[in-house]
């Protein structure tokens, strides 16, 4: 897939600096000589702790392939994600930019603008072959991620991925990627620069043939794939592997990513090997294992059996251990460095140095999530560290320290100046004004829900009586030209709420399997908690599959007083009228849906249906043909196109 061409990252280096960097070996693609360009090639691992490699202390972890990377390159032992979710986490791996800045703030309903310059860009330009080589849709081409890589291969059937029903089936096996990968690989002559995601370690986890712990298993997995590739693409490659997230595992009460910023979801492995690797061996003293709090114990009934949470040892081995904290978004920069390039617009800095034993100067790394703000109108979080401290806000405050206090347990109390430096410096974060990207269309948002991510945009926060402010920052993300509606300023703190989650979680997951259990179960839900949109909405969706059409409506009608203009619930109450046979209030709702939306392909497709259920031949003909003109090759049409033409008006 090929995009449109954005203004470029990275710009030559001036010419006296590539004398010298020649002089002394640096130099890039400036100094003329294209065979001193490095391959370079970025593998992301989604959903991965960092205390779960080998390398990084694990004694349980069977990563004998990022184990390898690590003893011939530099290890960063505090490497951070600036949120902890796939898409705004890679959009800033390939920007260099926080998501304040790129204005990705969720999975669902965003896509990264056009004016973002992306690393491929810079690359294609200075005259690297680039292929990205996707394992999940959450990535697909139209997220925005595909500019400046000749080859942009996320091997998914945008009709297809909206009639998937389980999110298995929305993501790609490593080795299937790591293959199409090196066939690409082989057939281009360097440089080269080669993206390769893996989806593995995202729930649901699978266990291993011998059974153990099932998330073990799949960075297991996940390390065979990395091996493929390794193995085949030799020394000589700049290697750069990263996560694009942790995963919580239970601590703090969260069993997966992007509701809390908790250490286990923002640190990150993040392992550099340059050219030919680095020789010898190094360790960092070993901290640990600090006990997991008694606390944090498993929900009953919604994760899976025999994961192992005891706490490991954070005892990083590798040929250089860098101590000081780095950013996802440091790698843009360090990727162009090798590359004799200079990051421009970025907000990370070159790690190369680091890599090759040099110094790197300590400064703060942020974080942030939005997922809660945008699914359930609760609070967002910010975090802000160094070497030796963390605030977070979410939005009360909490000040603890690093190395002796790794789950955050105990309020540091004095060293003020360190405070006030660091609580200035989240101000400052917090105070950029976001950027609002375009929104993705429905058909997107469908297949992001196969993959497993809630597509729900709450657009009445649950604030304090007094203080509710319809929108949110990038809940139905304003088109372009349009401002962000203000973020209200006191929300519900996501861990005060946590156990109304289990609950529904726990009702969503016996919805299929034992459906009266969970409609008490969501019928106790909405009468404690009745601002709960996704369980109104999971309600609805149960008496949907009931049968009982009225009952569904109603439910449907709550949601839309809590968060008019619910997308989700719109898609659920078209669901429900048209299988009632309801279609004129059908053909309503999708006539106010267009008159929002006039360009969304998915309406205009769900009002050929209902005029196709009521033998309007004349209307399905009309709005195939409208269709047609602003998408000529969409499936969908092409098929009625040719119904109509073979049924000669029947």
């Amino acid at each position: 897939m090929t995009a449109s061409k954005a203004r470029p990252l990275g710009r030559r280096m001036p010419g006296p600096l590539l004398v010298l960097l020649a002089v002394i070996g640096l130099a890039g693609p400036g100094s003329g000589a294209a065979a001193e360009r490095p391959d370079l090639v970025l593998v992301t691992l989604d959903t991965l702790r960092a205390d779960r490699i080998g390398a990084y202390g694990d004694p349980l972890a069977r990563t004998p392939a990022l184990d390898a990377l690590a003893a011939r390159g530099a290890l960063f032992r505090e490497a951070t994600t600036p949120i902890p979710l796939t898409l705004p986490a890679h959009a800033s791996i390939l920007s260099g930019r926080y998501p304040r800045s790129h204005g990705v703030l969720d999975n669902a309903g965003f896509a990264l603008d056009a004016s973002v310059p992306l690393v491929a860009e810079s690359l294609r330009d200075a005259g690297y072959a680039t292929g990205a080589f996707v394992s999940a849709y959450v990535l697909d081409g139209s997220k925005g991620l595909a500019r400046g890589f000749e080859t942009y291969d996320d091997g998914f059937d945008a009709e297809a991925i909206t009639k998937a029903t389980r999110r298995g089936l929305a993501e790609h096996p490593g080795s299937e990627v790591v293959a199409r990968a090196l066939d690409w690989w082989r057939t281009r002559s360097g440089p080269r620069f080669l993206w390769v995601h893996l989806f593995e370690a995202h729930r649901p986890y699978v266990p291993g043939p011998e059974g153990g712990d099932p998330y073990r298993a799949e960075v297991a997995r996940v390390d065979a794939a990395v091996a493929m590739l390794v193995d085949a693409i030799g020394a000589e490659p700049v290697v750069v592997v990263a996560a694009d997230h942790g995963e919580a595992l239970w601590d703090e009460g969260e069993l997966e990513h992007g509701l809390l910023l908790t250490r286990s979801v923002v640190r990150v492995p993040l392992v550099i090997r340059p050219p030919g690797g680095i020789e010898g061996r190094a360790s960092a003293p070993a901290r640990g294992p600090h006990p997991r709090p008694a606390a944090w114990v498993p929900f009953a009934g919604i994760g899976p059996d025999g994961l192992v949470l005891d706490a490991v040892p954070d005892a990083p081995r590798a040929a250089r251990v860098i101590e000081t904290p780095v950013s996802l978004v440091d790698l843009v920069p360090t990727l162009l460095d090798f590359a004799g390039l200079v990051c421009v617009g970025c907000e990370g800095r070159s790690l190369r140095g680091a890599v090759e034993g040099r110094e790197l100067e300590a400064l703060p790394v942020f974080s942030e999530t939005h997922y809660a703000t945008h699914h359930f109108g609760w609070a967002p979080a910010y975090l802000v560290r160094d070497a030796a401290h963390r605030l977070l806000r979410d939005p009360a405050e909490r000040w603890t320290g690093v190395v002796s206090d790794p789950w955050a347990q105990r309020p540091l109390e004095g060293e003020d100046d360190a405070r006030a430096r660091l609580a200035d410096q989240l101000d400052r974060f917090m105070a950029r004004e976001v950027s609002v990207p375009r929104e993705v269309d429905a058909e997107t948002r469908a297949g992001l829900e196969a993959l497993g991510y809630l597509a729900t945009f709450v657009t009445a926060g649950e604030v304090d009586p007094g203080e509710r402010t319809p929108g949110t920052v990038g809940a139905h993300a304003p088109r372009s030209g349009a401002s962000p509606p203000r973020e209200p300023t006191k929300r519900a703190r996501v861990a005060e709420r946590m156990p109304l989650l289990h609950r529904l979680f726990l009702a969503q997951a016996r919805m299929r399997s034992e459906p009266v259990h969970a409609k008490g179960l969501l019928d106790e839900l909405v009468r404690d908690a009745p601002d709960l949109v996704p369980a109104w909405l999971s309600l609805a969706q149960l008496r949907a599959n009931a049968g009982d059409a009225d009952a569904a409506l109603a439910a449907l009608d709550e949601t839309d007083r809590l968060a008019p203009d619910h997308e989700e619930a719109a898609f659920l109450r078209l669901a429900v009228l048209r299988g009632a046979g309801r279609i004129g209030a059908a053909l309503a709702l999708v006539g106010s849906r267009r008159g929002q939306d006039p360009d969304s392909l998915f309406w205009i497709r769900q009002e050929i249906d209902l005029h196709a259920r009521r033998g309007d031949v004349a209307s399905v003909a009309r709005l195939v043909a409208e269709g047609s003109e602003r998408a000529p090759g969409d499936p969908y049409l092409l098929r009625m196109r040719t119904l109509l033409r073979d049924a000669g008006g029947r």
